[in-house]
């Protein structure tokens, strides 16, 4: 059975659902820069951490079996960046409630089969932003094809 999903207020949801979420399924949390200010050093803040964000394919859907969610590998949507808003300005603080409109990205990067000491050490002082694209989320549900 699906569950609908709707866009409202939440004092309209008066009820909760139990269950556990793998980690491997969760989208990365969204983060706020605050740069350095008055002597203060500079730090990166979670936001929102107990929203926990699976990432799927538009159209797919999470089972619930035995108090845990699951998805078919196929559903799952891996993302490489993640929202990185600049506290220091209004923008960058609405990025992580704005994410399907904004443009404070930050891409992740892969460590395939190496810590990141050594990662950094066999990259330092390289650009490897330029000329990737990202997708913005979308939190849309997909729309019914036309005669199907």
């Amino acid at each position: 059975m699906a569950l609908p999903v709707y866009r409202g207020d939440t004092r309209d949801r008066t009820a909760a659902l139990a269950f556990d979420v793998p980690a491997a399924l969760l989208a990365p949390a969204h983060l706020l820069f605050h740069p350095m200010s008055r002597g203060q050093p500079a730090y990166f803040e979670t936001i929102g951490t107990e929203i926990a964000r699976v990432g799927l394919q538009s159209g797919a859907s999470l089972a619930f079996v035995d108090g845990e969610v699951s998805a078919a590998d196929a559903d799952r949507k891996a993302f490489d960046t993640v929202i990185l808003g600049d506290a220091s300005t209004v923008e960058g603080l609405a990025a992580p409630y704005d994410e399907e409109d904004t443009s404070q990205v930050a891409h992740l990067e892969p460590l395939p089969d190496q810590d990141v000491f050594t990662f950094w050490l066999e990259h330092q002082n390289r650009d490897l932003v330029t000329g990737r694209a990202f997708e913005l989320r979308s939190l849309e549900p997909p729309t019914p094809q036309e005669g199907g």
